[in-house]
């Protein structure tokens, strides 16, 4: 079971995978690329923070970040 955020200030529209994506950041230091079901556009959560309609190219540059230790995102 991921532990979901808790936070209340997020869209309504967000569903239970971005949530759990957001709760993983906020407990662990990691970086979790979400795929919407419906939509099928990428997100990228890290810190707490969800990082919204990336290009393959932002996408790929910050996972390389993230495994390199540069942590832009």
């Amino acid at each position: 079971i991921l532990p979901v955020t808790e936070r209340r200030d997020l869209p309504p529209q967000l569903g239970l995978r971005h949530r759990a994506a957001l709760g993983m950041t906020e407990v662990t230091d990691t970086l979790v690329v979400i795929v919407s079901e419906e939509t099928g556009q990428v997100a990228i959560a890290r810190k707490g923070k969800l990082y919204s309609n990336l290009a393959v190219q932002e996408t790929r540059a910050a996972i390389n970040d993230y495994i390199q230790g540069k942590r832009k995102v």
